[in-house]
């Protein structure tokens, strides 16, 4: 596979990259230090400078484009202007190359800040162009402590496949043990719950609920269980609120354990029907997360 990357810097993709066997093509960097850096050990590929000047035009078709746009503006340690910010409103650029030069895979990478900026906002803004061009995308937060580095540094990575289905970037993400291997099994598991008129589920099936993997929910669903993971900030005054489970259909806990919070619906009036009420102690690393698309009638598991 070949690849291109935009906003190399000193080429931390190129580097992965190369050792899984890609070859790199172009690289976009203004700034001189890094090219320095580039140059020495990428003497061989296309230099380019401020990608407001590349595209279709000047950029060899490669199967990857890839690529961390600035994060200043996004991050939660600067003023947090989002993506209307001169920096990280560069984005737009990226998203234009995409669409311009239509690789395979597009994998993006940035600070976990990301999610929340502009009350998630940006982040929906982000994978929603690349729903519009076509993308199934997955994103997950990476720490390179788990990777073999004395250092805690937590990125936000997305991953875009074209062609619309979620499932090969989410094999690029995530572990196979946690993700469906029986489809016809899964398929049958994520049936969804009840519609009106049928009867809430048992209390006594609480511990045996369906299951609904993340990337399946609606977008709105995975930006909301992206906030919870971050900490927030959340739309709705009320999320995060202690959820009674009074009917009993989640497992028995104490109260106190389950946390509530809103799934945005389009279109409807106030907070919707749709929810995600995680348990555990710890709000931004809860033990296990389910989602209700009928207003808690019933809950599917969510699996990552």
């Amino acid at each position: 596979m070949t690849f291109g990357s935009l906003f190399t810097g000193i080429g931390g993709f190129d580097l992965g990259f190369e050792k899984a066997g890609m070859k790199c093509l172009w690289q976009v960097e203004i700034d001189k230090s890094c090219t320095q850096t580039l140059n020495k050990h990428w003497g061989g590929v296309a230099k380019y400078g401020d990608i407001v000047d590349v595209g279709r035009s000047s950029l060899k078709r490669v199967d990857v484009v890839c690529g961390g746009f600035p994060c200043q503006d996004v991050s939660i340690a600067g003023r947090r202007a989002g993506l209307d910010g001169e920096r990280s409103g560069l984005w737009f650029e990226f998203a234009r190359v995409i669409e311009e030069m239509r690789p395979e895979w597009v994998v993006i990478e940035n600070v976990p800040g990301l999610l929340s900026s502009n009350k998630g906002r940006d982040f929906a803004t982000i994978i929603g162009r690349l729903a519009e061009l076509g993308y199934g995308f997955a994103w997950r937060v990476l720490d390179s402590k788990n990777f073999g580095v004395a250092q805690r540094r937590r990125r936000v990575f997305i991953v875009g496949h074209s062609g619309g289905s979620c499932a090969p970037p989410t094999t690029v993400l995530f572990e196979p043990e946690s993700l469906s291997g029986d489809i016809a099994k899964g398929r049958q598991e994520r049936q969804i719950a009840p519609v009106a008129g049928q009867a809430r589920q048992n209390p006594s099936d609480a511990g045996s609920l369906s299951s609904i993997a993340l990337a399946d929910l609606p977008a709105q669903g995975r930006a909301t269980y992206a906030l919870i993971h971050e900490g927030g900030p959340f739309p709705y005054e009320k999320d995060g609120t202690v959820f009674g489970n009074r009917e009993r259909i989640l497992p028995a806990q104490k109260r106190g354990y389950y946390r509530e919070y809103t799934v945005k619906t389009p279109g409807a009036r106030n907070r919707g029907a749709r929810r995600i009420v995680c348990g555990g102690k710890q709000p931004r690393m809860p033990d296990a997360c389910y989602y209700t698309s009928d207003h808690y009638a019933s809950f599917r598991v969510i699996v990552n």
